[in-house]
């Protein structure tokens, strides 16, 4: 079976929030698979209005990136999906790929049969849809 050149893109969550006015980090991860050492570059859409992040640039000796996203003060206080896509030129074509989010299984139900199935034989679930939540300012 030939390997096809490729990239994945990974992200440790299934949910982020942003303060109004804060800022918050998540980092990224790009595989690069089959020989492919090319630049990836990841952007975040669907952001709320109010809400910003720039696009990242992986060059190829980068696997992990933290994007900053920022709210204004003004940012409306809600939760989006939103999708962290990342795209590649591969043999002279554009690849996309959308980073899947995910959720670490923690013991969260009284109930031990059920922690024990969700957390031991799947310690985590791919979800298809990344939430984004915009929250009240940080008190300080």
């Amino acid at each position: 079976r030939q390997v096809v050149p490729d990239f994945a893109l990974s992200i440790a969550t299934d949910r982020l929030t942003v303060p109004q006015g804060g800022t918050a980090t998540l980092p990224v991860t790009v595989e690069r698979i089959g020989g492919f050492n090319g630049t990836v570059e990841v952007t975040l859409e669907g952001l709320p209005n109010g809400v910003t992040a720039p696009t990242l640039v992986f060059p190829p000796d980068k696997a992990t990136l933290d994007v900053k996203l920022t709210a204004t003060p003004k940012a409306e206080m809600s939760g989006s999906a939103i999708h962290l896509r990342g795209k590649a030129t591969i043999g002279g074509k554009p690849v996309w790929h959308e980073a899947p989010a995910w959720e670490k299984y923690e013991h969260r139900s009284i109930d031990l049969l059920l922690s024990v199935e969700y957390s031991y034989t799947r310690p985590f679930h791919l979800w298809e849809m990344f939430l984004l939540g915009v929250t009240e300012p940080q008190k300080k």
